[in-house]
Formats: C-alpha cells, structure tokens, sequence
C-alpha cells in the first residue's frame, strides 16, 4: 500500500515539473 503511494506520489511529481517546463515553453513562445 505504502508502495503505491509512494508512486502516485513520484507521478505527480514528475507531472508538476513537465507543466512548468510547459508553461515556461508557452510563455517564451508567446513573448516571440
């Protein structure tokens, strides 16, 4: 159970650095 956890958690993680590298891609392109 911990496991799982620890795994949504490594997910969410992950997800929460793609979407500021995404936003941080959007609003440098939007500056253009």
């Amino acid at each position: 159970m911990k496991n799982m956890f620890n795994l949504s958690f490594k997910i969410e993680e992950i997800g929460g650095k793609v979407k500021k590298k995404v936003e941080k891609t959007v609003i440098s392109q939007g500056i253009k």
